[in-house]
């Protein structure tokens, strides 16, 4: 297999348990979509990954192991029919582009002690802690009602020097 496809592979393998657990309303069009890349075996190809998808929105910890089983399917159907290449990659480039979308939950209602509200957050316990991704810094804040903070929005990508 190319290097190219090899990556695809493991691209695709990884969006799409990406997307089991995480895109639920979206979930059925992708699996309708990935299962008729198999042919003749769509039916069992989408029963299959049905059955992953369960597995790893019951135990997430399952997730590496499906990646693996659907990079080694994955692999041994561009390699039987080359062909199914550019396809796997309009799926790969949906599924991207899904995962990129921004996502935010909202909890309202009494909070005590510490609030953060963040993309991403590394850093170690106390005064250490950084962030690295969207978040709206409300340090020091005592509030009885309404939260006014700064919002920090750093973008990724192409966009990444650009105001909205």
């Amino acid at each position: 297999m190319a290097d190219d496809s090899a990556e695809l592979v493991e691209q695709t393998a990884t969006a799409l348990v990406q997307a089991m657990a995480t895109h639920q309303g979206e979930w059925a069009p992708v699996r309708e979509e990935l299962s008729a890349l198999f042919a003749k075996a769509a039916h069992v190809a989408s029963a299959e990954l049905e059955r992953s998808r369960t597995e790893v929105v019951q135990d997430p910890a399952l997730a590496g192991e499906a990646i693996g089983e659907w990079k080694a399917k994955l692999r041994r159907l561009v390699r039987a029919n080359p062909e199914t290449a550019a396809p796997m990659r309009e799926i790969l480039g949906r599924l991207s582009t899904a995962d990129v979308q921004p996502r935010v939950s909202n909890t309202t209602g009494n909070v005590t002690g510490v609030s953060v509200q963040a993309h991403t957050i590394h850093g170690g316990a106390g005064n250490t802690t950084t962030y690295g991704g969207d978040h709206v810094e409300q340090s020091h804040i005592r509030a009885g009602r309404d939260v006014i903070g700064v919002q920090n929005n750093h973008r990724h990508g192409r966009d990444s020097g650009r105001e909205r």
